[in-house]
């Protein structure tokens, strides 16, 4: 697992998920020698259903403190490796105000592409689009027609997009005051800016995968916790998908964080 530009967390108080010990647990899991580890869990600022929501949630409250919160599902995870800056946003904002700032992004988003809003409206979760409706009427309406014209005829298609570019100019004022006055962290702003900014370089602009923020995460599945935590299994979890480095670092920093000594 790598860590530039990255935030490695460790869960360390899984022993909680059951009535055990810290050394009690080290001990379940004494034969493991990798544990599975994947991308596929994700931080989204363009949810499209109340889990992904419930997701970010959850992801909050585990940078938060709450390390265990995401184990609802059908993983326990033990480590979670995500970028700097959308670690120092959670852990920084609060979780009304991360809402707020999915709200803010995706509104901007939906203003500065008029070809994306049937999109939006289909993709994303119904009670968050029609918050973004609502802010969109109330703050970009008159950008209905932001539009950049690609045509045959390039001499009216320099003449509209003259007016384009000159539009521009103030939908990315407008957005700049729209963000400050609804969002009160500003550390996500190169990340999610709704159009190429040269402020932000390559950063900004619209790109759907920006949008979804996936993190490097190590995890046992409710089978491997049924067999090795709850069961006597010997299982050294050595799979395809497994990795031996994040496994010897979670036991590490498990043993440090509650003091048990290194055999």
């Amino acid at each position: 697992m790598e860590n530039s530009g990255n935030i490695i967390l460790y869960n360390t108080r899984i022993y909680e998920e059951e009535d055990l010990s810290p050394g009690q647990f080290l001990q379940k899991v004494q034969r493991v020698k990798r544990i599975r580890t994947s991308r596929d869990l994700l931080f989204s600022f363009f949810p499209g259903s109340s889990r992904e929501i419930e997701r970010n949630k959850k992801l909050w409250e585990f940078v938060n403190g709450n390390t265990n919160a995401l184990n609802y599902e059908n993983h326990k995870y033990f480590i979670v490796m995500m970028p700097k800056w959308l670690y120092l946003f959670l852990r920084y904002t609060p979780l009304e105000n991360v809402i707020k700032a999915i709200e803010t992004v995706l509104t901007g988003l939906y203003a500065a592409h008029p070809e994306q809003r049937l999109i939006i409206e289909q993709k994303i979760d119904r009670s968050l689009f029609l918050k973004i409706k609502e802010n969109y009427n109330n703050h970009f309406a008159d950008f209905e027609d932001f539009s950049f014209i690609v045509a045959q005829d390039w001499k009216l298609a320099d003449e509209i997009n003259d007016r384009y570019f000159e539009k521009r100019k103030h939908f990315i004022t407008r957005f700049d005051y729209f963000f400050r006055d609804h969002c009160s962290n500003p550390l996500i702003v190169p990340f999610i800016y709704p159009i190429f900014d040269p402020r932000y370089g390559h950063k900004s602009a619209f790109k759907r995968s920006r949008y979804e923020v996936r993190m490097v995460n190590s995890f046992f599945t409710k089978s491997d916790w049924k067999r090795i935590i709850l069961g006597e299994s010997s299982d050294e979890l050595i799979r395809i998908n497994s990795e031996e480095e994040p496994w010897v670092n979670w036991v590490q920093q498990f043993q440090r964080i509650n003091r048990i000594q290194k055999a």
